[in-house]
């Protein structure tokens, strides 16, 4: 919709410029980026959780492995205790030394073999547990490239679409000499990277200038031109 405002002679309005009030509205089709954007957030912490609930799981498992060898050492070690105990008396009511000597050197024996064997289960649950977390730390990564790019590409096009807005607006204006154009802050950078495009757009101007203005809309821009007295209120689907 457009209108045009002509001044009275009554308004505080001293510029000797016309102002163009335009107001960007983002298509519809931004709204499947945005749901592109929010699916792979899903799915980064879909696989984080994901991640953290199965190396629980295994840390969990291991230590249930760890906790049984454990009680299944001391099982032995006591078995040993009450074996080499039964050997000693054994041997002392039979009266053989050296009975007693190789029951208690069976018994410490097999203590010792019940520890290796835990000792391996420990350490084949550990090495279990760190190739799992390598491995989803790797899948982690790659998720989050993934959707670094694609919220690149999110700001870029959302760019794109701002420079198209703003070069329709200028095309209002191309035939003046002189224009100053007003954007919000966050529009300002990449807006004067983009300088040479939108001189190139100009027939006659002599003079063109680009300002910061956090009064203007995010979305929007104001354009001053030199033509005194009047004020002309614009929006995005009055420009073709």
């Amino acid at each position: 919709m457009s209108r045009i405002i002509k001044q009275s002679d009554q308004t505080d309005y001293q510029s000797p410029y016309t102002l163009l009030l335009h107001t960007f509205h983002k298509e519809r089709d931004d709204e499947p980026l945005v749901e592109m954007n929010e699916t792979v957030k899903a799915q980064t912490d879909s696989l984080v959780q994901n991640a953290r609930t199965e190396a629980k799981r295994l840390l969990d498992e291991a230590n249930a492995e760890i906790e049984a060898a454990k009680t299944a050492i001391q099982n032995e070690r006591l078995a040993a205790e009450e074996e080499a105990k039964r050997l000693h008396e054994q041997a002392r009511r039979s009266g053989e030394e050296e009975g007693y000597r190789d029951g208690l050197a069976k018994g410490h024996n097999e203590y010792a073999e019940q520890i290796v064997q835990a000792t391996e289960v420990v350490q084949s649950a550990r090495v279990d547990y760190d190739a799992y977390l390598r491995h989803a730390e790797v899948d982690i990564l790659d998720l989050a490239c993934a959707l670094a790019k694609e919220m690149m590409n999110v700001t870029m096009q959302e760019q794109e679409g701002y420079a198209s807005f703003l070069k329709k607006a200028i095309q209002e204006v191309h035939e003046e000499t002189e224009v100053l154009i007003h954007v919000h802050p966050s529009h300002y950078e990449a807006t004067i990277q983009r300088r040479s495009e939108y001189e190139a757009l100009f027939t006659v101007a002599e003079r063109i200038r680009f300002f910061p203005d956090p009064n203007v809309e995010e979305d929007g821009c104001v354009i001053l031109t030199p033509k005194g007295g009047w004020m002309q209120a614009l929006r995005r689907n009055s420009i073709a």
